[in-house]
């Protein structure tokens, strides 16, 4: 009888799951994030690397369930610090287009994360710099200076949109 401590294994990664597959770590790394560009890849490619994946005890499904109930209590957390502490107040509209704007900032950040947050930086700049030219008291009217992170807005997407390929599995089950 072997009582031989066995050391923790460490958490499976992207190389883990592409050497037991047979494919390359940006092939694996494309297909669990369900990127469009997983199109160039065959069925059966993609099965091998979500094959590999379950065997190293990987779950993606769960992975994206996560994802997404973090998701939701962020935005749950963002609507309570909306009303609570930004206006002290509920009012009906009051997120003004801010749900557009954060669209806009996921097709600016290619729903990349770090894209992600530098467009939010972007836009939190914009919104900020609106409020601080308003109290510079140029000659300008305010309503000009709130169309500015809306502006920014459609600007951005304008450009960035043409560029942007959203996940193939947006909106998906897997196997559909």
């Amino acid at each position: 009888m072997n009582l031989a401590v066995r050391p923790k294994r460490a958490r499976p990664t992207l190389a883990d799951v592409a050497q037991i597959a047979g494919v390359s770590v940006m092939t694996v790394s494309a297909v669990l994030s369900g990127k469009k560009s997983t199109s160039r890849f065959s069925a059966e490619t993609q099965q091998r690397v979500l094959e590999a994946a379950a065997s190293l005890g990987i779950r993606v499904d769960a992975m994206r369930i996560g994802a997404l109930l973090v998701a939701a209590l962020l935005a749950g957390i963002g609507g309570g610090y909306l009303s609570l502490a930004y206006s002290n107040t509920f009012v009906e509209g009051m997120s003004a287009g801010r749900g557009f704007i954060a669209l806009a900032i996921v097709v600016f950040g290619r729903w990349h994360p770090l894209g992600i947050l530098a467009g939010s930086l972007l836009f939190g700049a914009a919104n900020a710099g609106q409020f601080h030219l308003q109290a510079a008291g140029i000659a300008v009217s305010y309503h000009l200076l709130l169309m500015l992170p809306y502006a920014l807005t459609l600007a951005v997407l304008a450009f960035a949109s043409g560029t942007a390929a959203a996940p193939a599995a947006l909106g998906r089950r897997r196997g559909e």
